[in-house]
């Protein structure tokens, strides 16, 4: 025999949020953790074989990313009037330059979203070691220069000597992070460009 549950009264639905924890070297091969690059170019004069290639292999299997269609998705869906729209953050900052570099983090390893403020990235670039974080609503980071990074965003992301001092670029703000996509996305052109693509712990 059964019994017709009335919802409104003889059951309780409670969601709650879990997070995994992961981490990832560049020694780990097929871990769901991949690097590639992004850069702007002319659609109409496109040709893919002078496109940069990286080519990210899973197991048996081999995937080439072409980095002027990357940058074409990653305009559109997160930095473009509707990428802003589909994907919102009150504090986000998002500018995104000529080229950029993207870790891709697999849905199996951090499930339905990444959890913010978890993010701490260690990445050795031209000899220089630097330590990447998220600051909880979408912006990553230089941690050396957290400080700053904190009068560049409490004056909105507007940059003047008194919110760059001592810094490399605007108050070390180096990217974003969109959580529930799992990408990592660094826009900034100089010292951080090859962030990624290099040695990492993430």
């Amino acid at each position: 025999m059964f019994k017709n549950l009335d919802l409104n009264n003889d059951a309780t639905i409670k969601s709650f949020k879990s997070f995994k924890n992961f981490t990832f070297t560049n020694n780990d091969s097929g871990s769901g953790v991949f690097a590639i690059k992004a850069r702007t170019g002319s659609l109409y004069n496109y040709v893919s074989s002078s496109d940069e290639i990286i080519t990210i292999t899973n197991d048996s299997t081999s995937t080439n990313f072409f980095a002027f269609p990357t940058y074409v998705m990653l305009n559109n869906l997160y930095y473009s009037k509707h990428g802003r729209e589909y994907v919102r953050s009150g504090s986000m900052n998002r500018n995104l330059h000529s080229s950029a570099s993207v870790i891709s983090v697999a849905r199996d390893l951090f499930g339905e979203k990444i959890k913010p403020n978890s993010i701490e990235l260690t990445a050795n670039v031209g000899g220089e070691t630097f330590t990447i974080k998220d600051d909880g609503e979408g912006n990553l980071y230089d941690n050396a220069f957290s400080s700053s990074f904190v009068t560049y965003k409490a004056n909105l992301f507007q940059s003047g000597s008194s919110t760059t001092t001592a810094t490399r670029g605007s108050g070390s703000e180096v990217g974003n992070i969109f959580y529930e996509q799992g990408l990592l996305v660094f826009t900034d052109t100089g010292s951080y460009k090859m962030l990624g693509l290099e040695h990492l712990i993430l």
